[in-house]
Formats: C-alpha cells, structure tokens, sequence
C-alpha cells in the first residue's frame, strides 16, 4: 500500500512539472528570438560600437568598412546590442542599424558571369584587397551574401580562400529565356565564345542576316551555330542586331536615289529584287531602324522587300503655302519630283511662282495645260523663297542711275538677262 502512495506521489510530481515545463516553452523561445545572435557587415567606412543609443555618445570601438560584425538583436527599432573587449575589459555597447547590413541566413548558390574587371575582394568591401580578378565574359560561381555582395570561394597559391564579389560586378543570365530574331545590323556580327568581345569568334554574319537566338544577359544574347558540323552555343551582343518593330506602321514616300532599290534583306549589299527611278511614289512600311519593309512583285510574283531610308523621302505633313522668284533661263514645272520626268510647264526667270513645301528639294505646285490644273514640282534650287515677313524700307539709290523693273531682278537673274534682252528691262530710271 506504501509502494502504491509513494509510486502516485511521483507520477503527480512528474505530471505537474512537465506542465510547467510546457508553460515555459513560449516565454523561453521568444527570449531566444529576441535575443539571438546575428551577423552584419559594416557599410559605412568607420562604424562605431556605441556606449549608449545616441550616436553623439562615446564610441567604445569602431571597425572599417566590410568589416564582419556580430551582435544581437532586439525589440528597438534603432539599435542592435553587441558586447566588445576594450583593453582586454568587456563593454556592453550598442550599433546604430543603418551602420550594418545582416547576412542572409540562407544563401543561395548562383552563378553568373563577370563584368569589365571583377574583382575577388578578402572583405566585402572594394577598399579592401584583393584575392583574384577575372575578366570580362567569365563564368563565376558564388552564393548570396548581402544586398550589395556575394561570397565566393577562390583558390590562391593552391590554398582555399573566401572572398566577396560585389554584385554590381556580375550578372546573372535571365532565369526564363525567350526566343528572338533580328537581324544583323553591325559591319559584321559575331558570334562569341562567351559574352565578352575580347574571345574567340566562333561565327560571323554579313549585315542584313536573320539571326535566331534567346535572352540571357542584358547586353548579350545566346543562340546556337554549328561549326565544322558541331553544334556550338554562342553569344552575340544585343548592339550587333537589331529587331523589327512589333507595331509597323503604313507610309509612302518619294524615291530620291537615282535608282532606289528594292533588296531581298535589309543591307546594300543584297541582291535588288527592283528598282524605281527619282521621284517614284512608293508605299512601305516601317521595319528597322534603317530600312522600311515592302511587297512588290517580279515577274508577277508576290516578293517582301526592304527598301533603305536614305532612299526615300516622306512629304512633309503639313505643307507650307510659298511665293518665290524663277531663277533659271527656264524654270521648269515637272510631272514628278524628278529633273528626268516629264516637263509640264516652264517659266522665264524673274517670274513670281506660287508653291507649297513637298521634300527637301523639291515644291508642289499647280499649273494649268489646256484649261485644265496639273499637279507639278518645281526643283528647289531652281527658284528663291520670297520673305513671308515684309516691311517697308527706306534707301539711298547706290548706283548713278537705278533701274525698276517690270519683274524681279536679282544678280542672278541679271546674269541671265544679258542672254535675252527681253529679261529685266527698267520700267523707268531713278538719277
């Protein structure tokens, strides 16, 4: 019966304290919390362990730039607290939060590839010295660290070393890769051994090639040759092609070259599926950069083009009514904006004419053959632009006898006066 009592006694006690214990459990687990230890990198070139929370109070100690530090963390919104050594005695101190930047508590293993000089630093910080340098192009391997660094693991005189890799001194390739085209628009595009100009060509292209290839980094991308039969993948530089607009947009325009091609690719250098002579309306749309898109047919067969814009012109789309004053012996109207068309209409020099503004070198007019009105373009050079903004002037008469004539005048229209008597003749003279 004793046994009994003292075996109940003991299951009671056992009871009772492992409820206590679970009591205790959270109360134990939000200390820890509040409390544990952390790790931080100092950001800032000198960051002081305070006495106090004021940033005016003593510094206790002070550490340099990438400096690993470790302290613990707590309720204040501010401050960590951290315990240093100085002069051998231990001191309770504080650091300021916008002074360190945690260490990530789970680094992720990544890899991404070095740009210009990349540098392995012994401290997180680009003051400090270095372990090894790669160069541009290189594929390095390393883990998360901080916000602005990656840890690494390099090799220097065979022996292991752990360095840091600034972020902004590597770039990782896209995680989800998309498929593009483009064409080559360089002297010669490339396709590189690894993302850097400085390795080995593994292909070229002429400009005007459709080239295939995927996303990777922001100024490379990825595709895949074949050379001497072995599928090889390359990198070639987003500034070497160039992508057809997504929203083309329909225009027309007036052939300038003296014969404007049409090319089977976008580059001088491919075969012209036609031609058209100056002054030829044509209808395209936009493309690239340098070059429209068209459809013309050969031979009645339906064929896509592509059309250099140096070699056409668009009207300007607001047109400017002018007045202006024939220049040559014979200022000619023509049927297109071409001195090799037709000629509709001509006018003696010193003529005032009446256009509208069209290209760059060329007007639009109207005259009338037969009663009827024509549309004609006068050459630019052919005729001056009289001043839209007059104004009443006064003068001294320069010569000894001043001539006023019945049309315009001007040196050069003088000049072909003295070919035709008929030209510039005075309607009365100022002595």
């Amino acid at each position: 019966m004793r046994r009994e009592s003292v075996s109940l006694k003991t299951t009671i006690f056992t009871f009772v304290t492992f409820l206590i214990f679970l009591l205790q459990i959270p109360e134990t687990m939000n200390l820890h919390s509040e409390s544990r230890v952390l790790k931080g990198v100092a950001v800032n070139d000198q960051v002081a362990v305070y006495s106090e929370k004021d940033v005016n109070s003593q510094p206790l100690k002070s550490y340099s730039q990438g400096s690993i530090l470790m302290f613990q963390g707590n309720k204040d919104e501010n401050w960590f607290d951290a315990v240093v050594f100085v002069q051998g005695e231990k001191k309770e101190g504080f650091i300021h939060k916008k002074d360190v930047e945690l260490i990530t508590d789970n680094p992720s293993r990544i890899s991404g590839f070095a740009k210009n000089r990349t540098q392995v630093y012994v401290k997180p910080s680009k003051d400090s010295k270095t372990w090894k340098s790669y160069p541009d192009g290189k594929r390095l391997y390393y883990e998360t660290f901080t916000s602005e660094w990656h840890r690494a693991t390099v090799y220097v005189n065979g022996e292991r070393k752990i360095g840091y890799i600034a972020v902004s001194d590597v770039e990782e390739p896209v995680s989800h890769q998309v498929n593009r085209s483009g064409f080559a628009v360089s002297h010669t595009a490339s396709v590189y051994a690894s993302p850097t100009k400085s390795s080995q060509v593994l292909k070229s292209y002429e400009p005007g090639k459709r080239l295939y290839y995927k996303t990777f980094l922001s100024n490379w991308y990825e595709a895949m040759v074949y050379v001497n039969g072995e599928r090889r993948t390359g990198y070639i530089p987003v500034s070497d092609v160039e992508e057809p607009t997504s929203q083309p947009v329909q225009l027309s325009g007036i052939a300038v070259a003296d014969r404007t091609a049409v090319y089977t690719q976008p580059s001088n250098d491919s075969e012209p599926l036609k031609s058209y002579r100056a002054g030829k309306k044509l209808f395209y749309q936009t493309y690239l950069g340098d070059w429209y898109r068209a459809i013309v047919y050969v031979d009645g067969k339906r064929h896509t083009g592509f059309i250099a814009k140096s070699d056409v012109e668009e009207p300007v789309p607001e047109p400017e009514n002018k007045r202006g004053i024939a220049l040559k012996g014979k200022t000619k109207v023509y049927e297109s904006p071409s001195q090799s068309s037709s000629i509709l209409k001509s006018y003696q020099p010193g003529h005032i004419l009446y256009y509208k503004t069209f290209i760059s070198d060329w007007y639009e007019a109207v005259v009338y053959l037969n009663g009827e009105p024509r549309k004609g373009y006068i050459y630019a050079r052919d005729v001056e632009s009289i001043s839209e903004v007059q104004k009443n002037v006064k003068g001294i008469s320069y010569n000894t006898r001043t001539h006023v004539y019945t049309v315009f005048c001007n040196r050069k229209v003088h000049k072909i006066a003295k070919k035709n008597t008929q030209l510039c003749q005075p309607i009365f003279t100022l002595l």
